[in-house]
């Protein structure tokens, strides 16, 4: 949220009311006016969520007693705590502000900056981070004698899938197996012997960290290289212009 509405308005105000044109009369390139804006801007974006998700974590951690059956590497821990909030609020901002500089208009650069940032988010979360690293695969047995067969959650892991396999690891489907008082049998009846937990353990949340904040900085950077002034000349219906000076100051050329 930080991100999105430092950006909507960065270069989209600027360029409806023209202010830019007095910043490229007094010796500005183009670049360093787009650089200058994206830097005092958006450092402080990305230091403050990291401030916070420092602290987040920080106070996160007195609780983990109570979410035990949560991995700080699910979804919204993850994305709360640590260094990936600033990289987050990076991403939104580098967003908005570009869709601004580009395709002008605040509604746009809102429109782009959520669904992409959503989008983002969701890719990330369900299908890239169970991957980062490759998965422990843990192997619990059934247990008849016990009320619940045995199979318990993987402690300091996140699991991300289970599944029921025979004495030769090969994976077994109980659709019919319904009934509590009978479920034991029934698994036995399949063929079922035990379980396999494919995990991430918990303690490879720094390296995750790292490697979801590489991915969302770089993703950025390509936002970013897209919309320098001279290549969103390019996309812009209406191009940004600043007054030529060989020909008196108020002529205008191309940024």
């Amino acid at each position: 949220m930080v991100g999105l509405l430092a950006g909507v308005g960065l270069f989209h105000r600027e360029i409806d009311e023209r202010t830019y044109v007095l910043a490229l009369t007094q010796g500005v390139t183009p670049t360093r006016w787009w650089a200058t804006n994206l830097l005092v801007t958006g450092v402080p974006v990305a230091v403050l969520p990291v401030l916070l998700g420092v602290v987040a974590g920080w106070a996160y951690a007195p609780f983990d007693l109570i979410t035990y059956s949560f991995s700080p590497l699910e979804t919204p821990i993850f994305e709360i705590s640590g260094i990936v909030p600033g990289a987050y609020a990076l991403l939104a901002f580098t967003l908005a502000a570009g869709t601004g500089l580009v395709a002008g208009g605040r509604l746009t650069a809102v429109i782009v900056a959520v669904v992409g940032y959503g989008v983002l988010m969701f890719v990330l979360a369900t299908i890239a981070r169970p991957d980062y690293l490759p998965a422990e695969i843990v192997r619990q047995s059934i247990d008849p004698t016990r009320p619940d067969g045995g199979l318990t959650d993987v402690a300091g892991t996140w699991q991300i899938e289970r599944h029921w396999v025979d004495d030769q690891g090969v994976q077994r489907h109980t659709t019919g197996c319904g009934q509590a008082d009978e479920y034991l049998r029934c698994l036995h009846d399949a063929g079922v012997t035990g379980d396999e937990v494919r995990t991430q353990p918990d303690h490879r949340y720094r390296a995750f960290q790292l490697i979801e904040t590489a991915i969302l900085v770089a993703l950025s950077a390509v936002v970013l290289a897209s919309t320098h002034p001279r290549v969103a000349a390019r996309w812009r219906d209406r191009r940004v212009t600043a007054p030529k000076r060989t020909a008196g100051p108020t002529s205008m050329i191309q940024l």
